[in-house]
């Protein structure tokens, strides 16, 4: 970070699809919330991000790269969720 790279850490853990659907409910209802909506995404992401087991680390060049929002796009049409964080302004993210 200190050389102005964006830090990546890689983490998973396993979860029974039981876990999963009670978990998914409760995103959904997360994500349809008519009041305190972040609030509520945000107790949802501490239940599921817990117990992880770190992959990895890695640090990037933070250059926007091309076909970006295509190949995130494939990946959700395969099933496969996708979360992007950042600490930058909501414009950065969105771009």
């Amino acid at each position: 970070a200190e050389d102005g790279l964006r830090t990546l850490c890689v983490a998973c853990r396993e979860i029974d699809s039981e876990e999963l659907d009670l978990w998914l409910t409760r995103y959904h209802e997360a994500c349809v919330a008519l009041e305190d909506r972040q609030e509520h995404l945000e107790e949802v992401a501490d239940e599921i991000e817990k117990d992880l087991e770190l992959q990895g680390i890695t640090g990037i060049e933070d250059r926007l790269q091309e076909d970006v929002g295509t190949t995130i796009g494939k990946l959700v049409e395969a099933g496969i969720k996708v979360w992007m964080l950042t600490g930058d302004k909501t414009e950065t993210a969105i771009n």
